[in-house]
């Protein structure tokens, strides 16, 4: 999912200790969905979110409130959240988790899965025959919804190679239509896309007339991430647990099937190791 879900609270008693099994805050805690690179828009998502909540409780052995649901899909708004709400589970973008791991003590809890897998390759696509490599691309546009934040674009997809900030004219889109159609037309010059845009490409008129250019390592999938300090190890466990029941429950489903999600599985903590080696890299 170049795609994004933030389980929070910010309870004195939590922070203490945890609160009793049952015993759920006044106001809920907060669940934040922070989907910063993708199409689905705030008016679709918080119904499926708010449904997403009530199954989770559910799933998990909480009373009903025990959780509250929260979206944005702002990467500026999400960052704001996460720092007033104090978060006790975060599922960010990818760039996120590496920028905040350290200092939020983030530890992956259940990593989603898409059409079998839980990594994906992203692709800088071209007019064909307009530019025979990303060193030519150099002070061209390049669009697409996965924009929003070029330090991980930079560091992790490029390796280093390049700042997409100043490297490109960097032309971000809310929804991934409208790029790669004034790419075919000649007034964009490149667009990055995710695997599930890839996908969606021999859906389009204008599909043969681009090719692509530049093709990174597969990279995980953003997964949900505990922090440590303000969750217990059952409390990780039983919103691991529940989370790999969700997409298979009758009403998980719907919010599974808005944000393309085949479901979540147990967190492999070591398929972050490459991309934090190159977060980390200078």
């Amino acid at each position: 999912m170049s795609r994004t879900l933030l389980v929070t609270t910010a309870l004195t008693a939590t922070l203490a200790g945890g609160l009793a099994w049952g015993d759920p805050p006044a106001a809920g805690r907060p669940i934040v969905i922070c989907y910063t690179t993708g199409s689905v828009s705030a008016r679709d998502a918080r119904p499926a979110i708010e449904t997403m909540v009530r199954v989770l409780e559910r799933l998990g052995g909480w009373p009903e409130g025990t959780y509250r649901g929260r979206f944005t899909d702002d990467t500026r708004e999400c960052d704001r959240l996460v720092a007033s709400e104090k978060p006790h589970f975060v599922i960010p973008s990818l760039g996120f988790y590496l920028r905040h791991r350290k200092d939020d003590g983030l530890l992956p809890v259940a990593q989603p899965r898409v059409r079998g897998r839980d990594r994906e390759v992203l692709r800088v696509l071209v007019r064909r025959g307009s530019f025979a490599s990303l060193d030519a691309l150099k002070g061209r546009t390049l669009g697409g919804t996965l924009l929003d934040d070029p330090e991980y674009l930079g560091r992790v997809v490029f390796k280093g190679r390049l700042d997409p900030a100043s490297f490109f004219v960097l032309k971000p889109s809310r929804v991934a239509l409208r790029p790669l159609r004034d790419l075919a037309a000649g007034k964009m010059d490149a667009v990055l896309v995710n695997d599930q845009q890839y996908r969606a490409l021999p859906g389009l008129a204008f599909s043969k007339d681009l090719e692509v250019v530049f093709e990174s390592e597969p990279v995980p999938l953003p997964g949900v991430f505990a922090v440590e300090a303000r969750t217990s190890p059952d409390e990780r466990a039983r919103v691991g647990k529940a989370l790999q029941s969700f997409c298979g429950h009758a009403d998980g489903r719907s919010f599974c099937e808005l944000f393309g999600l085949d479901g979540f599985f147990a967190a492999d903590p070591s398929s972050y190791e490459s991309v934090r080696a190159l977060w980390e890299a200078r």
